[in-house]
């Protein structure tokens, strides 16, 4: 199963290109490694995405966001999108094969999505389904193993206590409005970006608000903050082609009510570990983006999230590295 599905997005990826450049290929790779050099919690998240233009959409994909009655018909811009991923979650101690009581359970979340993000003057609509599965069957033990093993570090002995296997869905949807003010004749300026969102699912459930800021040069050569890996706060895998050189400061922050999470509550239809999560969360995060004329976007970002569980003993941090390319 995950080998066709990593097949099927190489082929959407090496598909014949149109003359006008109109997709975006998005790589990214979250650890939090980067800055905190912890290893627990949410410790790693890989994602690839492929957006699509008005002139490059499939038509399967096109027709599907046609038939939903959520989106709006009538539109300035619609970018659609298929992407892949898997994020993995660990208790503090990894060293040790028993189960950690005391601390969240292991987890593995492999998914497929697809995603449309709808611009209508001032205004944005983000909409993601996500199909995938939780358990070994989302391969995060053996692919963190794995990664331990190569860089020659502890490798993780608990994956034997994960949640277990569970087909899971997830659907998101945001309204994110964007208020851009350019500094004089220059190419300078900056954007207030609110937003709210929506998440239904067995894996999340919860509602969420907050506001992205950013300032820097050519801010409208993108959709605002680059992406990050669900759930987070609204952002933008989709840049187009820029007539000049690009770069910009950001930062965000969201407040959440959580009402579920599988890698705390444990799985749906079965026992497992789980602990007591808190309800209410909050997140914030700064980054810089550089945006070529050649066709690439590059940027990083560091989350700083408050405790997710009762008994989790601090916040939490981790870093955000992502490559974009325009083809």
């Amino acid at each position: 199963m995950r080998l066709f599905l990593i097949f099927l997005f190489c082929f959407l990826v090496t598909a014949p290109a149109l003359a006008a450049k109109d997709r975006v290929f998005t790589v990214n790779f979250e650890n939090d490694k980067f800055l905190s050099g912890t290893d627990q919690n949410f410790t790693n998240g890989v994602r690839f995405t492929v957006d699509f233009g008005e002139k490059s959409q499939p038509k399967f994909i096109k027709g599907f966001f046609d038939a939903l009655p959520l989106l709006p018909k009538t539109y300035d811009e619609r970018i659609l999108s298929l992407a892949v991923g898997q994020n993995m979650y660990t208790p503090q101690d990894i060293s040790t094969p028993a189960l950690v009581t005391g601390d969240r359970p292991y987890g593995g979340w492999l998914y497929v999505e697809a995603g449309a993000q709808v611009r209508k003057g001032d205004h944005r609509d983000i909409f993601s389904l996500q199909l995938g599965v939780t358990g070994p069957a989302s391969g995060a033990g053996a692919v963190q193993r794995w990664y331990h093993n190569i860089r020659n570090v502890a490798i993780p002995q608990g994956w034997s206590n994960q949640i277990r296997t569970e087909p899971g869905i997830v659907l998101s949807y945001a309204r994110v409005w964007d208020f851009l003010e350019t500094i004089g004749n220059t190419d300078w300026g900056f954007s207030i970006s609110p937003h709210v969102a929506g998440v239904v699912g067995n894996i999340f459930t919860h509602g969420a608000g907050g506001v992205s800021l950013r300032f820097g040069k050519g801010l409208d050569a993108d959709n605002g903050p680059p992406p990050r890996i669900a759930p987070a706060a609204p952002s933008s895998s989709y840049f187009g082609e820029a007539e000049k050189f690009a770069i910009y400061v950001f930062a965000s922050a969201e407040g959440r009510a959580v009402a579920r999470n599988i890698f705390l509550d444990g799985n749906t239809f079965t026992t497992s570990h789980s602990v007591a999560k808190k309800h209410i969360l909050g997140q914030f995060q700064v980054g810089l983006v550089i945006i070529a004329k050649t066709g690439w976007r590059l940027s990083y970002a560091q989350t700083w999230q408050t405790r997710e569980f009762v008994i989790q003993p601090k916040r939490h941090s981790y870093g955000t590295m992502t490559l974009s390319a325009l083809f």
